[in-house]
């Protein structure tokens, strides 16, 4: 998503820009394709870490010859900047959102080890917030002067409300009940489990509720099946990849953002513009967004107890969820929505790096 707002605001006369997926395009890749942009595909698993990923990359770059290479997340930013060595391309930068809280045990040793190596020959390291950008430096041992913070932001004046709120909460049989909401790839590491857990026992506390599950992913039916065994499907609703979360937030009342690993949550920061009061935990840089008593609440990742004696909070204190929403939608408002400081800064980046290149 951040990569779609960066494409719709450059100037597409000064950079031509190529956008290659190591899997398929899918929803957004054709959106790109629609705004006149060249979308390729390599058909390759982009969760795989084989060479052979890394073999495509390099033939597609010897054949189109760009000046920068930039990638995004740990397998691309992997298979990318070996490919870019092999073919010379001297411009490379980088993103991380976060996947190095994963990287704990020997097992992960491989992944520290390859940025560590690799970052000596990327230009730049992008992070999404300040406290990420020093938690990796530390973790991961870069270079400090190659890493540079760009925060996420949303481009406000995209967000319309398509269909009203009366009118979902009827599609769904919502009446009176606080509707909760979450907005995460269904996969490991969302916290949905330890999520549905607290739900059951809100619900058998007598508490009434609606819990919308935005977002697909491998655990899908994983989490459906626990939401028949814990008595929840009445409660639950499962919306799968959708293309107008903002109707949804919009219809809800309560943001949730169980996860254990965050960089900067464009989900939060899109149920904050919408004014949803929001319980995240604490990593990435949520604690920058949500402070507990003034819009939201803080919780640690997996805390099961805190999470859901927080949702029975609000449960019993309806009058504060509008008061907090209103207070996250300002932080949005006056220091996350600048699309074109946003956009300048990547163009800073890319400069530097064809100058050098030159």
């Amino acid at each position: 998503m951040m990569r779609l707002r960066l494409l719709c605001n450059i100037d597409r006369n000064k950079y031509r820009i190529k956008i290659c997926c190591i899997g398929r395009k899918g929803r957004i890749g054709c959106e790109l394709e629609r705004m006149g942009y060249q979308v390729d595909e390599l058909g390759q698993n982009p969760d795989s870490l084989s060479l052979n990923v890394t073999y495509k990359i390099a033939k597609y770059l010897k054949r189109e010859k760009p000046d920068i290479l930039h990638c995004c997340l740990f397998n691309a930013n992997f298979h990318g900047r070996i490919a870019s060595l092999i073919c010379r391309v001297t411009g490379i930068i980088i993103e991380e959102h976060g996947e190095h809280k994963f990287y704990n045990g020997m097992k992960f040793l491989p992944h520290i080890c390859a940025n560590f190596i690799l970052s000596r020959f990327t230009n730049y390291i992008v992070c999404c917030s300040g406290k990420f950008k020093t938690e990796i430096i530390k973790k991961e041992r870069l270079p400090r002067e190659k890493v540079v913070c760009i925060e996420n932001c949303l481009d406000a004046i995209k967000y319309r409300i398509k269909i009203l709120k009366e009118d979902i909460k009827i599609r769904y049989g919502i009446s009176d009940e606080i509707t909760l909401i979450i907005v995460a790839s269904l996969k490991i590491g969302k916290g949905h489990d330890y999520m549905i857990e607290a739900l059951h026992d809100i619900k058998h506390m007598g508490y009434r509720f609606k819990i919308f599950f935005a977002g697909d992913g491998p655990l899908a039916q994983v989490f459906h099946n626990k939401c028949a065994e814990l008595d929840l499907l009445n409660n639950a609703i499962f919306l799968g990849n959708i293309d107008n979360v903002p109707d949804y937030l919009n219809a809800s009342d309560i943001f949730i953002l169980p996860s254990f690993s965050e960089g900067l949550s464009i989900a939060l920061m899109e149920a904050m513009l919408m004014g949803l009061t929001a319980i995240v935990t604490d990593v990435g840089a949520n604690a920058d967004l949500i402070k507990t008593g003034f819009n939201g609440t803080i919780i640690s990742p997996g805390d099961r107890e805190g999470l859901k004696n927080s949702i029975i909070f609000y449960l019993e204190n309806r009058d504060l969820i509008k008061k907090f929403g209103e207070r996250s939608r300002a932080i949005i408002a006056t220091r996350y929505s600048s699309i074109g400081k946003y956009t300048n800064k990547y163009y800073e980046l890319w400069d530097k790096c064809a100058h050098g290149a030159n």
